[in-house]
């Protein structure tokens, strides 16, 4: 598992000719199947435009690194919206905490869930909670979970994944991004 934080600013290269295209900006996915469409890459020079390189484009994501057959594979557009320090909420209206990164799976090029925050001193004495993605998520101004998750250890995140990563030929409109857009 890794998480999504450790991922941006990672630079993008290009596997034809070795060059630095940019740096990963966010990563682009469906919350409710987990699917990564791809990675948001912010290029050197441009202040506002981002790009984007769909996952079949990537070939590897490294530690250091995430590697693309071409720099010919960027799309230009905008990102959609993002979930990072939203509330996440039951549709009862049970606060849960805030998203503060997410975890994926590089072999599996799933996200696996959502990182919560329920403030300082509950992270300090019972740590972080990882909330599962499911199909029933809504994205608003705030995050909207069904009532009877739960938060899940990280290999039953992974199996809960694989069982959802069917799903993930949804319409466009429907991805969202780790980070909030800065318009």
């Amino acid at each position: 598992m890794q998480r999504a934080s450790d991922l941006i600013n990672v630079k993008v290269l290009d596997l034809e000719g070795g060059k630095v295209i940019g740096k990963v900006n966010d990563i682009i996915f469906s919350l409710q199947s987990g699917a990564i469409l791809g990675i948001s890459v912010k290029l050197p020079f441009l202040r506002r435009k981002e790009y984007l390189v769909r996952l079949r484009q990537i070939r590897s994501i490294g530690q250091d690194a995430v590697i693309i057959f071409s720099s010919d594979c960027l799309i230009e557009g905008k990102k959609p919206k993002g979930i990072l320090n939203k509330p996440l909420m039951t549709q009862t209206g049970e606060f849960l905490g805030r998203i503060t990164d997410l975890v994926f799976s590089k072999k599996e090029r799933l996200v696996l869930g959502m990182e919560i925050s329920r403030g300082f001193f509950d992270d300090l004495n019972q740590g972080r909670k990882l909330w599962p993605l499911t199909p029933e998520i809504v994205v608003g101004d705030v995050v909207l979970v069904p009532q009877n998750s739960q938060p899940l250890s990280p290999g039953k995140l992974l199996e809960q994944s694989l069982r959802l990563a069917p799903l993930s030929n949804m319409a466009e409109n429907e991805w969202v991004s780790f980070c909030n857009r800065r318009d």
